[in-house]
């Protein structure tokens, strides 16, 4: 089978060398533990590998994301398909050198998906469609989701979601894309993505007596051995060291 790397050696390591390919994945934690750093790794690494990526913010101008992580890590996504799932004229704006997906999103014959779509609002359907655009034009490897919180308070009645959210993973895997979706929370409130998920990454963090300490654990990988332990990490400008406990 083959596999689908994060250019991160420890890693990549814990799942017998990498993401099993064409499967969703959830990367879960908390806000700050590091999810959409560790998601535009995944990206980078890809792009690196001449792969056809792609990032759908779901919450934030991603040229807000992108950028501070460019400059912080000196990552190059000049070639990054970018696509920001609630286009807004007043908060968007074209980062030199990326491709703009949102002018192109746009479907004028389909009736009540297509208005919700028109007017800004975040639904599962109306970014299904704008992915199904996409993919007639080209094939994506990698496709990572920040986040899939947003998209799941915002885009399914409660009465729905659950059907709703099988269907939207269900394109992914039919495309045969490697797709990684940021999800915050823990394992409590999550439990569709742990049936839908191909795998769940969880990360932590906790600050204690100004000690912080950041930790990564494979709850679930389908299609390969992995290690389930809980590795410590820090984030430096080396990227993601791995450390042993009670050490900074």
């Amino acid at each position: 089978m083959a596999r689908v790397k994060f250019g991160i050696e420890w890693l990549d390591n814990m799942m017998n060398g990498g993401l099993p390919e064409n499967k969703v994945y959830f990367l879960m934690g908390d806000s700050g533990t590091g999810k959409t750093l560790f998601s535009l790794k995944f990206l980078y690494e890809g792009l690196r590998m001449g792969e056809k990526c792609l990032y759908i913010s779901t919450d934030r101008p991603p040229y807000d994301i992108l950028n501070p992580i460019t400059e912080s890590f000196g990552w190059n996504f000049l070639s990054l398909n970018v696509m920001d799932a609630v286009p807004s004229p007043s908060l968007y704006t074209t980062g030199a050198g990326v491709r703009d997906m949102t002018a192109k999103g746009e479907i004028r014959d389909l009736s009540s998906a297509n208005k919700k779509m028109e007017k800004g609002e975040l639904t599962f359907e109306s970014l299904q469609l704008k992915m199904e655009l996409e993919f007639k034009e080209r094939k994506f490897n990698r496709v990572v989701m920040d986040s899939f919180t947003t998209l799941k308070r915002f885009g399914a009645d409660p009465e729905t979601r659950n059907p709703v959210m099988a269907k939207f993973v269900r394109f992914f895997v039919e495309k045969g894309v490697t797709a990684l979706f940021t999800d915050e929370g823990n394992l409590d409130n999550v439990k569709p993505e742990l049936v839908l998920a191909g795998g769940i990454i969880l990360l932590r963090r906790t600050i204690k007596r100004n000690m912080d300490e950041r930790t990564l654990q494979i709850i679930k990988m389908r299609g390969t051995i992995f290690d389930p332990e809980i590795k410590v990490f820090k984030i430096s400008d080396n990227g993601f060291e791995l450390v042993q406990r009670g050490k900074k």
